[in-house]
């Protein structure tokens, strides 16, 4: 029998792209847009700071077209759209492109989506353009988009000089062409197909060459039964016969992964403090539609500092994350007020984290966390066991290490000691990203990965657009369905962190021992780099033991009361400077610049 694999797969591929997706729905009409662009002092139109829904209700919207050029760096839009809703509403959504390209949500233009009562529906970004569509038929649907200019400043390659890193210096040209704005009826078979021809064919790719062969004769028949004409009306037959490739049962021994959904959001990193304010609120927006939807998933929930953040600007999001928490289907992790680096705060600040993280979560959220969730650090102090364990952690995670640039660390689950000889239950996710996609290749490079394997047999798998936000998508999850119970993947169930934690060590209860920092081979400037945020740092820090120790001493002596609120401002105005992004030095120049005037307001104040 003659080889074909490679023409199959390229065939695969090829119809999947060009054929599969474009049919994915039916486009029914465009929609009809205006638009208000948010104008600073200077008179800049479309670069001012963000507004309120209801400020921005006041706006001047003038009528505005696909293709239409808008947005200059770090600016606000407010996009209003409107559609006639047709006679059958069935399956009906809106897509809208803001002129992305095709990759990095989080680190380009994002919008959030409103409905005229001011009720948020979900985020937009380049991995997630659908908007949902309720109302009855021949009605207007309306809703508005707030779409935030913010600059795409990791191209290729990446970490150039640029000017766009500081408003003051930032173009004053719009940098976004609107690209598309739809109303689209789901073909739902189309779409099923898609995730099933996908999941198969790249799930091939990871199999031994028998298999592999095997599934590509499968595949190729699935294909076959496809009219290329019509893709809609022979979607069903070509499912049929993939269906014997997936959710036909895992293999005896597989490797287990918990899938928890996840979405690392920087503090402040290639954006300022205030713009991830607005990244929180589309991240969550986007979880809650999903647990809205029925979507089995679980969402770590980590940075008190985030979810407070939620709760100033946000209030009904905010109240739908507590009765999801409630649930159990979101859970704090963490127990810090921010993720900070790990190696040069003093330890005083290490306490201060976990002390005013803990009480947020227990205060607000009604839970304290059981574990330390630092996946992008830059390296882990060996007095961290110790600092965790006293402030309620019973395990650690982190992925930072995977990035070593010399030496492969060795275990993935391990107990960590410290200095003082506090051991903590440790696990590195194998699939060595915080922002899985859960595509079938990173499923089988988690199981393959995994160093442990010998004496244990699960992993977590954190999945999520992270660093500028996005979290988890719907692509997400139904690529998860169709490997969760296949053979020839990973075994893969959904569930908390916590209860992750406890199997594991029920699994590995005789887990190795490392002992000492863990260094991370990598980044090695951030010990350098912005040294005025650094001596801010240590500056504030000194500023802060020497004002509470004399107020402690005059409240003693009856001569003031202790001003405990003032304290816990001022700290965690600190805590969020300590932010991995902000105290290495590694953010934008206005993050920088935030952090040095912040600093010097607690010094002076304290």
């Amino acid at each position: 029998m003659h080889d074909t694999h490679q023409l199959l797969e390229a065939r695969f591929s090829r119809v999947l792209k060009e054929r599969v997706r474009p049919a994915e729905h039916e486009v029914l009409s465009p929609l009809s847009i205006a638009a208000f662009a948010v104008t600073d002092p200077n008179g800049v139109e479309g670069q001012g700071e963000p507004i309120s829904f209801q400020q921005a209700m006041e706006g001047d919207f003038v009528p505005f077209e696909v293709e239409q050029s808008w947005g200059p760096a770090w600016g606000t839009t407010w996009f209003r759209f409107q559609v006639r809703l047709p006679e059958d509403t069935e399956g009906l959504e809106c897509i809208v492109d803001l002129g992305w390209e095709d990759h990095s949500p989080g680190f380009q233009c994002e919008g959030l989506v409103y409905t005229p009562d001011a009720e948020i529906l979900k985020a937009i970004n380049p991995k997630n353009q659908w908007i949902p569509v309720s109302g009855k038929a021949g009605e207007t649907l309306t809703f508005f988009v707030e779409a935030a200019a913010n600059p795409l400043l990791l191209a290729v390659p990446p970490f150039q000089v640029t000017y766009d890193g500081d408003k003051q210096t930032a173009s004053t040209s719009p940098i976004y062409r609107l690209k598309r704005a739809e109303l689209v009826r789901v073909r739902p078979d189309v779409r099923a197909l898609a995730y099933d021809l996908e999941m198969a064919s790249t799930l091939a790719l990871t199999l031994g060459e028998a298999e592999r062969l095997r599934f590509d004769q499968q595949i190729n028949k699935a294909v076959d039964q496809l009219d290329l004409a019509n893709v809609a009306g022979t979607a069903r037959a070509a499912r049929e016969q993939l269906a014997p490739l997936l959710n036909n049962g895992s293999l005896p021994g597989a490797h287990q992964l918990t899938a928890v959904g996840h979405a690392h959001i920087d503090s402040a990193w290639l954006w300022p403090v205030r713009e991830t304010r607005r990244k929180v609120a589309r991240t969550l927006a986007n979880v809650l539609r999903l647990l809205d939807d029925g979507e089995e998933m679980y969402f770590a929930l980590p940075a008190a500092q985030h979810v407070a953040w939620l709760e100033a600007d946000y209030p009904q999001l905010f109240e739908r994350v507590v009765q999801w928490t409630k649930k159990g289907r979101i859970v704090p992790v963490g127990g810090m007020w921010v993720e900070p680096d790990a190696v040069q705060p003093c330890g005083e600040s290490m306490c201060r984290q976990m002390l005013y993280g803990q009480q947020y979560f227990q205060n607000k959220l009604g839970k304290r966390c059981q574990g330390v969730w630092l996946p992008d650090s830059f390296g882990y102090s060996a007095a961290l066991p110790q600092i965790a364990k006293l402030g309620g952690a019973k395990w650690f995670l982190t992925q930072k290490i995977s990035w070593n640039q010399t030496d492969v660390f060795p275990h993935h689950t391990l107990n960590w000691e410290g200095i003082d000889g506090t051991r903590i239950f440790t696990h590195f996710p194998p699939v060595d990203t915080y922002g899985a996609e859960m595509s079938a290749q990173q499923v089988q490079y988690a199981a393959a990965n995994f160093k442990d394997k010998a004496k244990a047999s699960m992993s977590l798998v954190p999945y999520g657009y992270g660093d500028g936000g996005g979290g988890p998508t719907r692509d997400m999850l139904e690529r998860t369905k169709r490997l969760a119970n296949t053979a020839g993947s990973a075994a893969i169930v959904h569930d908390s962190p916590d209860s992750f934690f406890t199997k594991a060590l029920a699994d590995y209860p005789d887990a190795p021992v490392w002992v000492g920092e863990l260094y991370l081979e990598m980044h090695r400037g951030t010990f350098t780099s912005q040294a005025n945020i650094k001596l801010g740092n240590k500056q504030a820090e000194a500023a802060l033991f020497q004002a509470e120790l004399w107020a402690v001493n005059a409240r003693v002596a009856g001569l003031m009361d202790y001003p405990t609120a003032k304290f816990e401002q001022l700290w965690k105005s600190v805590l969020l400077c300590q932010f991995h992004d902000i105290l290495p030095g590694s953010s934008i120049a206005w993050a920088c610049q935030d952090a040095v005037t912040t600093q010097r307001q607690v010094i002076e104040e304290a």
